[in-house]
């Protein structure tokens, strides 16, 4: 039984119990070669038997703060949603490139393209054989294959470009490079949530919720507003991203 921190919001106490002591399946990833390419590499499923982000969220009494400072807010449960998403180990570590060489996001989707764009090449290096196989003209069908790998890249470029408006960490400063990279998405998330669910925070505040946030995912590592505020500062002038 989770014994949550005092004043989480009902809707908040439901999603996270139900995904706190959930075993979760978690499948290997791709790998980057010696060339730098991402490759597929055979399946290994191993159970993660809780959720250590949620379970946190959950019961970390510096979550007390939190609720004490945003109260009934509308936005509580996204945000505590996307505290949890960007708290992924694998994401972070991803996001630690430049946007440009993000390419584990639409992986899939980018290997299906250039499958698709092989075989359309094979079929008009090998008309002759592709039509008696396929039993008729293979020129639509060279067509839809291209299209379907248009399609597929264009799914890719989306996945990979989602997470634009995250700079990476600059790997000379100090800090935990994957605290950083939540801290950003905290307060742009964070910013638009407010757009979107009102609120009446004021920068102070939201400096506060980020760091709470921050050091309740990463325990190891527990930052104060001020922190928060001088790094923000800090990118805006480098105009940096997002500019948070």
């Amino acid at each position: 039984m989770i014994e949550f921190a005092k004043g989480t919001p009902a809707a908040v106490r439901t999603w996270l119990q139900s995904i706190a002591e959930k075993p979760e399946l978690l499948v290997s990833r791709p790998i980057r070669s010696r060339s730098g390419q991402w490759e597929a590499q055979p399946a290994k499923v191993e159970v993660q038997r809780d959720h250590p982000i949620a379970k946190a969220l959950a019961t970390n009494e510096r979550m007390q703060n939190l609720w004490n400072l945003i109260g009934d807010w509308p936005g509580a449960l996204d945000l505590i949603q996307l505290a949890v998403d960007y708290g992924n180990e694998f994401l972070l570590a991803n996001l630690e490139e430049p946007p440009e060489r993000r390419t584990a996001f639409g992986f899939a989707a980018s290997w299906i393209s250039g499958a698709a764009e092989d075989f359309a090449v094979a079929l008009e290096m090998f008309p002759g054989i592709a039509a008696e196989l396929w039993g008729e003209n293979i020129d639509d069908l060279v067509q839809r294959l291209r299209a379907f790998g248009d399609a597929a890249l264009r799914k890719a470029n989306e996945a990979r470009a989602f997470y634009d408006f995250l700079p990476a960490p600059s790997r000379r400063g100090r800090g935990d490079t994957h605290q950083i990279l939540f801290r950003d998405a905290a307060t742009w998330v964070l910013k638009r949530l407010v757009g979107l669910h009102g609120g009446r925070f004021s920068q102070n505040d939201q400096d506060e919720i980020v760091a709470i946030l921050a050091s309740v995912v990463f325990p190891d590592r527990e930052i104060d507003p001020e922190t928060v505020r001088r790094h923000r500062e800090r990118r805006k002038k480098r105009g940096g991203g997002n500019s948070v």
